[in-house]
């Protein structure tokens, strides 16, 4: 809403024009207009009517303010305050994070907004309350009976105007206050199921560590069986093969011609398995050498960037300030 105005003192003439965004305000200044009938020619009546229909505006922005931060308090459910909003029809608390993390902020964004506006419009009921002062020293004497006979009752409504915004201001403040106890609360919250989730994770990987050392006992005691009974095996295996007689009527076996045929494939075969198997132990080894240093170089990188924006943003700001 925007006015302005012009006052002839000498022809206790006021003009104005004023702009309303809405049919509700031209709404509004025009019964009391109606009910301000017997003052229409005060100077200064739609200056204290603007502020009467600001002090409203700001009354029922403040009450919705209210729910909603009673509302977003209902959804987080860290508060120690009893909700005093929306009854039966009150939900449960809520786990979207985000959703509430955005209302609180909405609530303290716009409560710091009223806040301001508060304050200029009791800047201007002071201004309107100055004029007043002059009016009475400019105003000529036939017409001063009748603008001090209105001006007692405009002082009253601005003065009930200016207290009820005082009022306001204050709920407006502690709305404020309340909502960045919320918004801490919070991000306590949240902070404090992120610490139970690591917890969980830790006990699971101290359990998942657990279990591979059970299943490490086992190989191992499957490993020592194996151990205990190979010599026996390997002997049963290499003394079962057709390479010794055990048929000499001398009693003792006697060794076959082809004997060096088994020890011509199994030297060369068991090198080549040894060499492969060795062979792809280094380069895993090499491989992970390789990927260590790659993060390690990364995360490097990345500390610096982060050193060289940051020292960046505080040259620019002392450069900005000096």
């Amino acid at each position: 809403m925007v006015l302005s105005l012009s006052h002839d003192p000498k022809a206790g003439l006021t003009c104005g024009v004023m702009l309303t965004w809405c049919d509700e305000q031209a709404a509004f200044i025009s019964e009391e207009l109606k009910g301000y009938y017997a003052m229409s020619g005060y100077p200064l009546l739609l200056p204290i009517l603007f502020t009467a229909y600001q002090r409203r505006l700001l009354n029922q922005e403040r009450r919705r303010l209210w729910t909603r931060l009673l509302e977003v308090e209902t959804a987080s459910g860290q508060t120690g305050a009893p909700a005093i909003f929306a009854g039966r029809d009150a939900s449960p608390p809520s786990n979207d994070f985000d959703r509430m993390n955005k209302g609180v902020l909405e609530v303290i964004q716009v409560a710091a907004a009223w806040m301001s506006y508060t304050e200029m419009l009791l800047s201007a009921i002071e201004v309107i309350q100055e004029s007043i002062q002059h009016i009475n020293t400019t105003t000529p004497h036939v017409r001063l009976d009748c603008v001090q006979a209105a001006e007692s009752v405009m002082v009253e409504c601005l003065g009930f105007t200016s207290q009820r915004c005082k009022v306001m201001l204050s709920d407006l403040h502690y709305i404020y206050q309340r909502g960045q106890a919320q918004m801490t609360a919070l991000y306590n919250y949240i902070a404090k199921n992120d610490a139970q989730s690591t917890l969980d994770i830790s006990t699971n990987s101290r359990q998942i560590a657990a279990a591979s050392k059970r299943d490490s006992s086992a190989m191992k005691g499957i490993a020592l069986l194996t151990m205990f009974f190979l010599p026996g095996t390997y002997a049963a295996t290499f003394l079962a093969m057709p390479l010794f007689d055990f048929s000499n009527p001398s009693g003792g076996p006697t060794v076959r011609s082809g004997f060096w045929i088994y020890w011509a494939i199994t030297i060369p075969l068991t090198t080549i398995v040894l060499v492969a198997y060795l062979t792809y132990l280094v380069r895993i080894q090499r491989r992970d050498r390789l990927e260590d240093i790659k993060i390690a170089r990364q995360t490097h990188d990345k500390t610096k960037g982060q050193s060289t924006h940051l020292a960046r943003d505080l040259f620019e700001k002392a450069r900005g300030k000096w």
